[in-house]
Formats: C-alpha cells, sequence, structure tokens
C-alpha cells in the first residue's frame, strides 16, 4: 500500500523485496527481490534491509565475492540488524 502512495518510498521497496525474497525461493522470486532492493538501494544507499537483500540474492545466484562484499557493507550500515548478522 504504501508503494502504491509513495512509488519512491525505499524503505517499503526493501521490505517488499525482502518478503519476495521469503515467500517465492524460485529464479523469479530471487530476481525479483534483487531488482527492488537493488532500485531502493539505488534511492537510499544508506537502506541496510536494502543492502542485505541484493548481497543475498547474489549469494543465492553463485556470486560469493559480490554477496561477502554487500553483506560487509549492510553490516558496516547497522551492526543492530540481526538478519545481516546471521548471515555473517
Amino acid at each position: 500500500m504504501a508503494l502504491r502512495m509513495w512509488p519512491f518510498a525505499a524503505g517499503a521497496a526493501s521490505r517488499l523485496a525482502e518478503a519476495r525474497l521469503v515467500s517465492e525461493t524460485g529464479s523469479q522470486g530471487v530476481q525479483d527481490a534483487r531488482d527492488i532492493a537493488t532500485q531502493a538501494l539505488m534511492r537510499e544507499p544508506i537502506n541496510v534491509v536494502a543492502a542485505r537483500v541484493v548481497g543475498l540474492t547474489a549469494g543465492l545466484e553463485g556470486n560469493e565475492k559480490q554477496s561477502r562484499r554487500l553483506l560487509n557493507y549492510a553490516e558496516m550500515l547497522s551492526r543492530r540488524d540481526i538478519p545481516t548478522q546471521i548471515a555473517q
């Protein structure tokens, strides 16, 4: 609903990407989550959820180096983000 009212809301987009990654485990769900989270991260480079989701999708797609780099970036943004700490 938030994205319908304000399509530029990076926080809402990153939460949508996170939900998509969890609920749709196929390759299309991973791609959709990556695309949504990438757009959110480009709009708001300090969005830890978006950085984490892009990092996790990179890992699921087999790009370990990019995944590690993005998860380290997400941890740098917030050490209180539990899912990022678990992914580390």
